[in-house]
């Protein structure tokens, strides 16, 4: 078995732990933006450790396994390889600098509540932070896009341009979607006012005929 066997397995490796550690990040998101007690975000705060750990890990293994493909085999100037690496550094930076930071303030502020089962609205603030949300699109997009430049091999323009459109559709869908849609039991808890209104004319009107009648 050749070295670049190895280092390839170790490059998938590091790819399929990638995608499980970002499938995770977006169940703790998604999860916090669905919980409606604190119980449940401490559930979801316990996910934090294994997508804080995944992510480092499996960057290493796929810059360093990927940097001794490139070298032995590839060049060092091969286009959509250079495109992937600075990928993945962008990528990283938005994990650890910002989606992952913010998650981690997210858990903080629930666990400075104590025993308390209601979700403050600070906490809510933190959970819809917009940035949270777009971070976690960017670095999916830039993701997808960094697996369809290992599959095509492109040259420049081409990887540059996957790149750009992958970043471009991430923060677009990020963007676009960060605002929270309305929770369907707080809608069908809320008074309907026009009901009500017609109610009272209804009311006013046979109190009208009511007197009139006598």
């Amino acid at each position: 078995m050749s070295l670049y066997a190895l280092a390839l397995f170790a490059h998938l490796v590091g790819v399929f732990s990638l995608f499980i550690g970002m499938g995770l990040q977006w169940v703790v998101i998604i999860g916090f933006r669905k919980a409606q007690a604190m119980a449940q975000m401490r559930l979801w705060s316990g996910l934090l450790r294994p997508v804080a750990m995944l992510g480092p890990l499996s960057a290493v293994l796929i810059l360093l396994a990927g940097g001794y493909m490139m070298f032995t085999a590839w060049g060092i100037g091969t286009p959509w390889i250079v495109v992937s690496i600075g990928a993945m550094l962008l990528m990283a930076a938005l994990g650890m600098g910002i989606t992952v930071r913010k998650l981690r303030i997210v858990q903080r502020t629930a666990m400075g509540y104590g025993l308390s089962d209601e979700i403050s609205p600070e906490l809510r603030h933190h959970i819809y932070n917009p940035m949270l949300w777009i971070s976690a699109h960017l670095a999916s997009g830039i993701a997808l896009s960094i697996v369809f430049l290992m599959t095509t091999k492109p040259g420049w323009l081409a990887s540059l341009l996957v790149m750009a459109v992958a970043m471009a559709m991430g923060a677009i869908i990020g963007a676009t979607t960060a605002k929270p849609r309305r929770n369907p039991a707080t809608v069908a808890s809320q008074p309907d006012f026009e009901a009500i209104t017609a109610l009272q004319h209804s009311l006013a009107n046979e109190a009208n005929i009511t007197r009139s009648s006598h």
